[in-house]
């Protein structure tokens, strides 16, 4: 495997070049693997980088957004066709109900923070808020706006990688920790406030 990733390193500007020579068929790939790892969620997720080290960072950032956001609505459909089938069996399940407090409690800011904040479980929440009586431009609005600086930042260090300059991929890793554990101290009192009883 490190091979593989050694060979891939050397041969970056070759998969770059076969990107932008099959620009649709490249980006089509790339959404349609990225909305099956949304819906298939234990699949790894953090295409974003690969994104901005094959695309660029502007393409890559657009192509990883509309990709999370189709497996994100499948996802959800999934959950609203099914509802009935997994609404008694899910009605004490305890991710569901932290979820409906959420809602009740936050609203959309709330539901803009969990897609925002980096720990959640983004794509089994696409799934439960299926099963909620929430509208589907709300989910939406609150999945797209929530998910995109996460996903700018990783198709930023894409690109930086690609670009091989050492200082900057050190700077964009140091900001990018930075606002990881902004994030995280953000999560501990988003938990604490409202998913807490």
């Amino acid at each position: 495997m490190i091979e593989t990733l050694v060979n891939l390193w050397n041969d970056r500007e070759f998969i770059r070049k076969i990107a932008e020579e099959n620009p649709y068929l490249g980006a089509l790939l790339y959404v349609f693997l990225q909305a099956l790892q949304v819906v298939v969620a234990p699949l790894p997720g953090e295409a974003g980088l690969v994104a901005g080290f094959i695309f660029g960072a502007k393409l890559g950032f657009i192509l990883h957004l509309t990709g999370t956001a189709l497996g994100s609505s499948l996802a959800y459909m999934i959950a609203r066709f099914l509802r009935k089938r997994f609404e008694n069996r899910l009605k004490d399940s305890t991710l569901l109900l932290r979820v409906k407090r959420l809602v009740e409690r936050a609203g959309m800011l709330g539901l803009f923070l969990a897609y925002l904040i980096p720990g959640f479980p983004k794509d089994v929440l696409n799934y439960v808020l299926g099963l909620l009586k929430i509208s589907y431009l709300s989910f939406i609005t609150a999945n797209v706006l929530g998910r995109a600086p996460v996903s700018f930042l990783m198709a930023l260090q894409g690109d930086l990688i690609f670009e091989g300059n050492p200082k900057k991929i050190l700077i964009a890793l140091a900001f990018t920790l930075l606002v990881f554990l902004i994030f995280f101290f953000l999560k501990k009192r988003l938990e604490r406030h409202l998913f807490l009883p």
